[in-house]
């Protein structure tokens, strides 16, 4: 019986001695601590937006321009490129787009040194397109349909 005892005493001190086994390290002064990185991520996301917000300026309005940019005529239509007779005053550069059944195929910026504008395109399928001239440095806007046969 003193066996039995001797026995179960010892498992009851290694059981205990299991449940009282703690561990215990000291964190050095270099290794942030969760709640000194949250506080600098959210000062660096809050100093990001305030130097964000503070360089965003405002595209300038363009004025109307003077007349069109109109378009007159669309010839000369070739695989590469096209002949376009416009009007406008004031229109110094233009954008110029150019859809194939209303998807946008083209886009490019041209200075009319005339108001004949030899434009480059790629006119090579058969179908529908359509020429959008844009004023660049005023507002204005024309379109015009035309078939590649």
């Amino acid at each position: 019986m003193k066996t039995l005892l001797a026995f179960f005493a010892l498992i009851s001190l290694v059981v205990t001695a299991q449940a009282q086994t703690t561990f215990s390290f000291t964190i050095p002064q270099n290794v942030a601590t969760q709640q000194w990185v949250e506080e600098y991520v959210t000062r660096k996301i809050d100093s990001t937006i305030l130097v964000l917000n503070s360089n965003i300026t405002k595209p300038p309005t363009l004025a109307k321009c003077q007349e069109g940019p109109v378009i007159k005529s669309i010839s000369n239509i070739k695989t590469t490129e096209m002949t376009v007779l416009f009007h406008g005053v004031g229109v110094k550069e233009m954008d110029y787009f150019v859809y194939l059944e209303n998807k946008q195929i083209y886009k490019a910026r041209s200075i009319p040194a005339s108001n004949t504008l030899t434009l480059p395109a790629p006119l090579s399928a058969k179908g529908n397109y359509t020429l959008t001239l844009t004023g660049a440095t005023c507002t204005g806007t024309d379109s015009m349909n035309f078939t590649v046969k």
